[in-house]
């Protein structure tokens, strides 16, 4: 076992080595940046099951009964009664929403009386109902604050960091004032800005003026402007800078600012996105014709302007793409993974799904077989899944044999085929073939599942798989 771990060791430093001396080793900067490590400790994978075995059983805990669900958190998720996904043609009435929150027993927590009921965020959310009247309700479903006639609050909202964006209707329904409020309704900023964005960082940008003139600059959680409106776009701060933005596209200059509003990046770049993992993605020129590269919160580049396209560092990698194919690199720039996949997403606990062409289907549509990666560059999982979800808790779901329906915003959605949970070794542990949907992760040792989904028009001409009923099955070992 020693010897076999010392040719392991011996094995693993090579690889480095030559990943080192990799065809971006001489065009990389000598600025460091303080990130995540990129490498996680991978076990040895055990032994193989035999044929046919399952190490995981499932017991149903929550019957599909509902139209759509998100998955738990802290013991709770919501639900929904109604299905806003299908589109009803022929004047047919479309069905009524309601939102609320269950637990793990299936037992409303919120009752399903709301039109919409957000995230909850340290212990509080918002919800309204269908006559318009919005709350702040806590996990039991206690209203604690009733909002004034004519605040509103976007969908996509939920509180953040303790405070949440509302906005007040103007001019008879054409013009919102937006402000915020904290958990327990207290105004902390009038509805005097055109637009708010969620805090983060202790900071929340605010902008000034017309839409097509406006002007951003940021506010503190007492609601003070600590960076006056200046700047024609900006980002969140994040790791102590944020990126900001003049003119307008295409002629985007673009740099970072510290959270007293000082210039750390100047105005050079075509476009910085925040900052994860100690590093920002910037765009070196215009828009059209801009390469890829990373600086990092002081404007250092640290992997160079050679990228088509790059994703955000996560778990110490990002992806990059390079003549059509992506791979990843580290925080210094060299490929952990040479670019050979057709699509990529990001690292999580410590996998990253990897996809490679698959030929057409019947439909002449380009299709993909998944697998996933590790952090030291490794297939773990040979792509032959036509769909995968996230790995979490040290599963992920996949499907062999899905026909994919992909709709108006890129996003692939399965129908048919077998699911299963894989563990990181690609171990099929449990096989769901009595099932029509799934969720995409295991949360909490629960899992969303589906029963009577199938293909029907949504969203007005796209065909996706809509409807059946969802629940939640526990996984058991």
């Amino acid at each position: 076992m020693a010897k076999r771990l010392t040719h392991k060791i011996i094995w693993i430093l090579f690889l480095l080595i030559m990943v080192g001396c990799g065809r971006n080793a001489s065009e990389l900067n000598n600025s460091m940046s303080q990130i995540t490590p990129a490498y996680i400790p991978f076990p040895e994978p055990p032994e193989p099951m035999p044929n046919g075995s399952a190490m995981l059983t499932y017991t149903m805990i929550v019957p599909p009964t509902f139209d759509a669900v998100l998955p738990f958190a802290d013991g709770l998720a919501r639900v929904r009664m109604g299905d806003i996904r299908f589109m009803w043609d022929n004047g047919v009435e479309p069905p009524v929403i309601r939102d609320g929150i269950i637990d793990t027993k299936g037992n409303e927590v919120v009752s399903l009386v709301y039109e919409w009921v957000s995230d909850f965020r340290n212990g509080v959310a918002w919800a309204r109902m269908p006559n318009g009247d919005t709350f702040i309700i806590d996990v039991t479903g206690r209203e604690l604050f009733m909002f004034p006639e004519f605040w509103r609050v976007d969908l996509t909202r939920s509180f953040s960091e303790g405070f949440l964006v509302f906005h007040k209707q103007k001019d008879n329904y054409t013009t919102r004032l937006y402000g915020v409020i904290d958990k327990t309704g207290t105004m902390v900023v009038p509805p005097v800005y055109q637009r708010i964005l969620d805090f983060n960082d202790g900071l929340a940008p605010v902008s000034v003026g017309e839409r097509d003139s406006s002007l951003w600059g940021f506010i503190n959680t007492q609601g003070y402007e600590t960076i006056p409106p200046q700047f024609e776009s900006v980002s969140n701060f994040s790791n102590g800078v944020a990126p900001v933005r003049r003119g307008s596209w295409p002629d985007i200059q673009a740099g970072m600012i510290d959270n007293y509003g000082n210039v750390v990046v100047p105005f050079i770049y075509g476009n910085i996105m925040p900052v994860q993992g100690g590093l920002a993605r910037t765009y070196e020129g215009g828009v059209s014709e801009s390469c890829v590269g990373f600086i990092n919160t002081i404007g250092d580049v640290v992997v160079p302007f050679i990228y088509t396209d790059a994703q955000c560092f996560s778990e110490g990698l990002a992806a990059v793409e390079t003549e059509g194919l992506w791979g990843f690199i580290d925080g210094t720039g060299c490929e952990i993974v040479y670019p050979q996949f057709n699509f990529v997403r990001p690292f999580q606990n410590g996998l990253a799904a990897v996809a490679v062409y698959n030929g057409l289907n019947d439909r002449y549509e380009r299709q993909y077989l998944w697998g996933f990666v590790n952090t030291a560059g490794e297939i773990v999982v040979e792509p032959m899944y036509e769909w995968v979800g996230c790995f979490s808790e040290e599963l992920a779901v996949v499907n062999k044999g899905a026909e994919i329906f992909v709709d108006a915003a890129g996003e692939p959605h399965s129908l048919g085929g077998t699911y299963k949970i894989i563990d990181r070794w690609g171990r099929v542990m449990l096989t769901l073939e009595e099932f029509d949907g799934v969720g995409s992760a295991v949360s909490e040792g629960t899992l969303a599942v589906n029963i009577g989904r199938h293909l029907d028009r949504a969203y007005g001409h796209w065909y996706l798989p809509v409807g059946g009923k969802w629940g939640f099955i526990r996984l058991d070992k």
